[in-house]
Formats: C-alpha cells, structure tokens, sequence
C-alpha cells in the first residue's frame, strides 16, 4: 500500500471540491475505494464509495455503484487502493523551510516567503494533510493570505488556521538577533514587548492583523541566535496578560517551551516541561492541562470542525 499516495490523492480530491465550491455552484466527488480507514482502532472498512460535497465528505456506502460516477460529478477510481480521511498538522511554519542560515533573513525579500508558503501548502496537501496550524510567519500576511488565496481556489493547498507573527521578549527566542544592533532594528517583526500592558496591546494587534490565535515564545530555543538560554522568557505578569487579553478576545494561545520552563495557573500551581510543547490555553478552564509529547496529527473527515479537534481542552499540544 502506498500511503503517501492514498493521502495525495483523497487530499487532491478535498482540495479540489472545497476550491470548486468557492464559485458558488454545488460540486459533487464521488471515489471508489478499495477499503476506507474510518477508525483507526478498528479495522478498514471493504469496497466502499465516499461522497463528497463541497468539500466535505459526507456519507460512506458500502460497494461500488457505477451509476453514481455520472458526468455531474468529479469521479476518482480507487478500487485498488487503501483511503482515509485528511489529516490535521496543528504545528507548521508553512512559509519557511528548515536551516540555520539565519543571516538570510537580511538578504531575502518578503515576497520570496509567498513563493515558500505557496510551495508548501501545496506539498502539505499532497501528503494528505487537509488541516493545518501555522505558528509563526516569516512576514506580517504571509500566511493571512495563503489562507485566503487556499480557501478561495486560488493556491492548491490546506484549510489553514495561523497565529501570524510570533510574540517574543526584546532580544528572545522569536525576535530578530544575530546582527548589529541598526540591522536587528529594520528586521524586527514588531511583535515583541515588555511588560503587561505592552504585551495585551501586542495580542490586540495580532487580532487587528488576522490571527487566528495567537503564539509565544515562553521560553528560548535552540534554533535562534539570542543568548537568553532555555529558561522563561516572560514574566508570570506578562504571560497572565497575554492570558486574559487572548481569552477576551476569544482566541487561545499556544506557546513554544524549550527546556525546564514555569507556566503558572489561576491557582498558583507551577507546570514545568523539559520537551518543545504548545500550551492551549481554553477559555474560564486552565490548569487542567494533560502532557502529550511529539507532533500531533488528528484526521480531518468532515471538513472545517477538524481544525478544533482536541484544542482548546486543557491539553498541552507540541508547539515550537
């Protein structure tokens, strides 16, 4: 069984309806499948037809009726093959690739990340993620309007849910450093603060801009140059600000934790974590949070109700 292909091609075909339906008219996709992984504790499921509208899947029948596959529909032969449901990434940075060249941050243009964000939202889908969450863009809209350029047709790629910039303390992980001091100022992003009021206001201004929700940087991190080691960045009175002003907002906040690091409760009771974790942070409920470590990926079988799927329930989630 060829996985990556069986995801690529239920992906493409999400895609493809979910883009086609931006145009207002109603569009039907009809697969025949060889079997259909529903649950993953159970087994597959046998020769099966999933239909889907407007991009969503919306029922799956038992056998293969021919007369279904008319030429009103987008019709995909998968009789030979294994098929399950998109997948959810709730950790991407879809406009940026890996490396530690951080010196190209001062010799590459903005539009060049479009281009990388484009890329890979259309990688992402092709392997068969149909959901994701971006946390931390190379520029202020990069990933504002990758998600509007995918929801609109125009860009092949994921549903995408962003936190847009990351905010960060001056001179940590997140903020720009590595260069001479002239060179840090005109490649700052312009979300990083000090003290409680300077960072509520910093959270208004990722929600003025489109976030989704929102992403800090609580701790340091290995992959950047600031020399503030792995311990807590923000004070408990800055992140507490952050806290409250996402909650009035309603948006949640998930936050990048290297190494031992504090994130205090309503109650006072300290969480201490030694892997690399995005905290949710659900509205009037934290402190009840549960540690799942590693990347988390979740199955996206109807639509847009995937991409709150497990968040905003107390757990901690990976973050970076």
């Amino acid at each position: 069984m060829r996985l990556p292909f069986l995801l690529a091609t239920l992906a493409s075909a999400l895609v493809a309806t979910a883009a086609a339906a931006h145009d207002g008219i109603k569009h039907n996709t009809v697969i025949f499948a060889g079997s259909v992984i529903v649950d993953p504790d159970q087994p597959p499921l046998g020769p099966s037809t999933i239909e889907i509208e407007d991009g969503r899947i919306v029922d799956i029948i038992a056998g293969h009726d021919d007369s279904m596959a008319d030429h009103d529909t987008h019709f995909f032969d998968l009789r030979d093959k294994t098929v399950l449901a998109g997948l959810i990434d709730l950790h991407t940075h879809l406009s940026s690739d890996p490396g530690g060249d951080y010196w190209r941050a001062a010799t590459t243009p903005p539009e060049y990340y479009v281009l990388v964000a484009a890329k890979n939202a259309r990688i992402t889908a092709k392997a068969g993620f149909t959901t994701v969450r971006d946390l931390g863009s190379r520029t202020d809209q990069v990933t504002q309007m990758l998600r509007r350029a995918t929801a609109e047709g125009m860009v092949a790629g994921p549903r995408i849910v962003t936190s847009a910039r990351t905010i960060s303390i001056v001179g940590g992980h997140g903020d720009v450093n590595g260069f001479v001091e002239h060179v840090n100022d005109v490649l700052a992003s312009d979300y990083t603060c000090t003290g409680p009021v300077d960072c509520a206001e910093t959270v208004r201004k990722a929600s003025k801009y489109g976030a989704d929700l929102i992403k800090i940087t609580a701790t340091g991190g290995v992959l950047s140059q600031q020399g503030r080691g792995l311990e807590a960045h923000f004070s408990d009175a800055e992140m507490k600000a952050i806290v409250d002003t996402a909650d009035q907002l309603g948006l949640k906040v998930a936050a990048h934790a290297h190494g031992a690091w504090r994130a205090r409760d309503r109650g006072g009771g300290p969480r201490r974590g030694p892997h690399h974790r995005a905290w949710h942070l659900p509205r009037r409920s934290r402190g009840q949070g549960h540690a799942r470590q590693g990347h988390r990926a979740g199955a996206d079988a109807d639509g847009a109700e995937g991409r709150d799927r497990g968040a905003g329930h107390g757990h901690l989630y990976p973050g970076g």
